[in-house]
């Protein structure tokens, strides 16, 4: 298969820019070496295009996750692509294009959800399979480019996920060994460049690719082996923008494929019922590429619950003096008082004691009334340590400004 490669190399050491971080690199015999980031790396740009730079991408890019692009395009770099630069996930541009660079393309480029231009990797000697996880760059919208490479297998379907891209979309020269995916037809963004001429795809050109009506630069699908008829509304794209598509050239359009592949045979099977393809194959999400976890994952410790401390209780104002508590008095024994004719104006519940040698009479109920001003009392004489007698006929009766009810077992009150 004809195969070309471009190596678009402009060396030129006195132009090392001195900005960025090859202003650190290691001069050697033959160019420059990339120098080992440090852990807490904060280099926020790597751009050493043109720079003669050779030996291998250190892994230790890993540390450097503030990084927003990443070019180390036209060097002599060789080795892998370290998985490492999965974790540089704040990536926006990404070039390692026209290198030395081998081995297959790492499936944790898939975790940089981020990019959305940088051509990618061209022109180096990738082999194995192009991963089906690039189908997860969905903001992508340049340059996402793979020719020039080594790579084999199927080209993913779940690249059609790619609706974003809308400049360049360039696969050719390589050896895949499949048919063009219909899910390419989804990316009815692009405008320029669908190329994949001289890369090994094979069988009928999928009807989905007649929905690519905007790209009017390049669409190429020479030099292949395609073979059948073409669908027809590739047929009316092509026809619209000749000069743009090219197609038929070393191809085996037009001829059925069973005639032209090895493997195929054109007899019908009887036995099998033809099953009518969908109007939209769904796209499969591709699988995330697990990132492998550190040794030891730090466990945050758990937030204390906040504690409710009771309101403080008020304290006393110093200068005041605590109220008492009020007391009920207990009723003392007092002397014999005189007896009057009057009640007292102070109502009390408990009654005056009583000489021993009268019998105790039965309190009458006093009316709680609001105390009224006591009349004058009339003079009575001071008390006689004479035995007491019999009561004298009391002159003639006044009434009392307070009814009472008389005790029916009380003696009559002693006259003064």
């Amino acid at each position: 298969m004809w195969r070309h490669r471009h190596r678009y190399r402009h060396r030129s050491v006195l132009s090392l820019s001195l900005t960025v971080l090859c202003s650190f690199c290691l001069r050697t015999a033959e160019g420059w070496d990339l120098p080992t980031p440090a852990p807490g790396c904060t280099t926020s740009a790597v751009d050493n295009r043109n720079q003669n730079v050779d030996g291998t991408i250190p892994t230790e890019f890993g540390y450097c996750t503030q990084m927003a692009s990443f070019e180390l395009n036209n060097n002599d770099i060789t080795g892998p692509i370290p998985t490492q630069l999965g974790l540089v996930t704040k990536l926006n541009k990404f070039g390692v294009f026209n290198n030395d660079l081998e081995e297959q393309i790492p499936t944790q480029l898939g975790l940089l959800t981020g990019l959305n231009t940088g051509a990618l990797a061209y022109s180096n000697r990738h082999t194995g399979k192009l991963p089906s996880e690039l189908g997860m760059l969905t903001v992508y919208t340049q340059y996402f480019t793979f020719h020039g490479n080594m790579l084999t297998g199927k080209i993913p379907t779940q690249l059609g996920q790619l609706t974003a891209l809308t400049n360049q979309f360039r696969l050719f020269d390589n050896d895949f060994t499949s048919a063009i995916p219909s899910e390419l037809g989804a990316i009815t963004a692009l405008t320029a460049s669908f190329e994949l001429q001289q890369s090994g795809v094979s069988y009928e050109i999928p009807t989905e690719l007649g929905r690519l009506t905007r790209v009017t630069n390049s669409g190429y699908l020479h030099e292949n082996d395609l073979c059948g008829d073409i669908p027809s509304e590739v047929y009316a794209m092509v026809e619209a923008e000749p000069d743009c598509w090219s197609i038929t050239n070393g191809n085996n359009l037009g001829q059925a494929c069973c005639e032209v592949m090895d493997g195929l045979s054109c007899d019908p099977d009887p036995t099998s019922v033809p099953v009518p393809a969908p109007t939209s194959l769904p796209i499969p999400a591709p699988t995330k590429v697990p990132v492998p976890a550190p040794t030891q994952v730090p466990i945050p410790a758990p937030s204390p619950l906040p504690t409710t401390h009771p309101s403080p209780l008020p304290s006393p104002n110093p200068t005041a003096a605590p109220s008492p508590l009020p007391t009920t008095p207990k009723p003392t024994a007092n002397p014999t008082p005189a007896p009057s004719p009057w009640p007292s104006p102070v109502p009390s519940p408990v009654p005056s004691p009583i000489p021993a040698s009268v019998p105790t009479p039965v309190p009458s109920p006093v009316p709680t009334l609001a105390p009224q001003p006591a009349p004058t009392p009339l003079p009575s004489p001071a008390p006689s340590s004479v035995p007491l007698s019999a009561p004298s006929p009391v002159p003639s009766p006044r009434p009392s400004p307070l009814p009472t009810t008389p005790s029916p077992s009380a003696n009559p009150i002693p006259a003064p």
